[in-house]
């Protein structure tokens, strides 16, 4: 399966959260060419000790917090890559979860973006999320968030949009579309972009 991957991790004080998160990138079934990681001007020690997970790792340290959209746009001007993984600090991913969304990727060349099942931390059984929803009344919400798992919830199906804290992109489409919305400094950014990739003719998929 060919890969050409890089995943973003914005950061900003997140503690030992980060270190984990990077540790279960680092153990993927599939290895993504580089890991950014943007720090948003962090005054924790969430940056100890990154630079031992290895070579393919950059650090990214902004003088200032510049928000979730912007460093995301910051560190996508970094990346050469087809794909861009967005990666919350408090996730951490299955050893095959690259694997899985690259493989619904190649599966799938309609499709710009592919969203997670994400679970949560305390109890795997309910859902933090499957994907976003926007609603005709201009509300938007993560779908089945705190919501016990279904069978349902294993099916691959177009949603409106994924969740960023664990989503694969099409480099090319976000570059097309424009980046992700600056004027959201944190939260909805992804809502928006998928709506805007909506616009633009393109697909979302969850990827349970």
């Amino acid at each position: 399966m060919p890969v050409s991957v890089s995943v973003i991790i914005v950061n900003w004080n997140s503690g030992n959260l980060l270190a984990e998160c990077v540790k279960h990138v680092k153990v993927q079934t599939v290895q993504p060419a580089q890991i950014l990681i943007v720090d948003n001007a962090s005054s924790d020690n969430s940056l100890a000790g990154i630079s031992e997970f290895g070579a393919n790792i950059k650090l990214l340290r902004l003088n200032t917090n510049i928000g979730f959209s912007a460093a995301n746009n910051f560190a996508l001007s970094e990346c050469d890559t087809d794909f861009i993984v967005l990666l919350n600090p408090d996730v951490f991913p299955a050893a095959d979860w690259l694997e899985r969304l690259v493989e619904a990727a190649n599966n799938h060349p309609d499709v710009a973006a592919f969203g997670s099942r994400q679970l949560s931390q305390i109890d795997h059984d309910i859902l933090d999320g499957t994907g976003d929803i926007y609603h005709v009344s201009g509300l938007a919400w993560r779908n089945r968030h705190g919501e016990k798992q279904h069978k349902r919830d294993l099916i691959t199906r177009e949603i409106f949009s994924p969740c960023a804290a664990a989503a694969l992109y099409r480099r090319s489409v976000l570059n097309d579309v424009g980046g992700f919305d600056e004027d959201f400094f944190c939260y909805l950014e992804d809502v928006d972009i998928g709506f805007r990739m909506r616009l633009a003719g393109h697909k979302s998929l969850y990827v349970p």
